[in-house]
């Protein structure tokens, strides 16, 4: 049975080189991801067969595939596991979009990336997954790579799968997001401050 087709997205971690290109980590080992109903981490060497298969992956920016910026089978999108992650670098056109894209990069308005997976083995441990094989769909720097976690949540309960039809073939669509621990650190100090911030305008208005 074919699995379905699940995005996740990563925090900061997307970065423009000089040569032209753009480098990061499309999936992070070790870092939780919560997905509302469950939970879900990546082993080290998930992507691992798909690489010596040689997968053609896209690189898409919001995963749009009119908006295309490398490719594994054309050498313009290369993919590697290291200690860290997935990492991904994408030698961009002279492209309107590509070098739009770059100049976001470069400027900060685009700071995360996403990609696309069919998982082909992984394993449970009550609600927490643990993804072991999978193969990759396409990697890319993504607009909006965050939600706090109080959408995230909301999101998770009330519908984290969503149909999508492509080419007259439908398929199920799982999103969630992975925190970094400096991520996870900055979203815990933002509710924080929102938290004091109300505590603060209840107190004025009693007053």
């Amino acid at each position: 049975m074919r699995r379905e087709l699940e995005y996740r997205k990563t925090l900061g971690e997307v970065r423009a080189i000089d040569d032209g290109s753009l480098t990061g980590y499309a999936a992070t080992w070790g870092v939780t991801c919560d997905l509302g109903d469950f939970k879900e981490t990546i082993q080290r060497g998930c992507f691992a067969r798909a690489i010596v298969e040689k997968q053609d992956v896209r690189a898409l920016f919001n995963h749009n595939e009119d908006n295309i910026l490398g490719r594994t089978k054309s050498g313009t999108l290369t993919l590697a596991e290291d200690k860290l992650g997935l990492k991904f670098s994408i030698l961009l056109a002279k492209s309107p979009l590509a070098q739009s894209v770059r100049e976001a990069v470069m400027r900060g308005d685009i700071d995360g990336c996403s990609f696309g997976f069919r998982c082909v083995r992984d394993r449970w441990d009550g609600d927490m997954r643990t993804l072991l094989d999978a193969d990759l769909f396409d990697v890319g720097p993504v607009t909006y790579p965050a939600y706090d976690q109080t959408s995230v949540s909301a999101r998770s309960r009330q519908s984290r799968q969503v149909s999508v039809r492509s080419a007259g073939v439908q398929r199920t669509v799982r999103e969630g997001v992975y925190r970094s621990p400096a991520a996870a650190v900055a979203v815990a100090d933002l509710d924080l401050d929102r938290k004091i911030l109300t505590l603060k305008l209840r107190m004025l208005r009693a007053m």
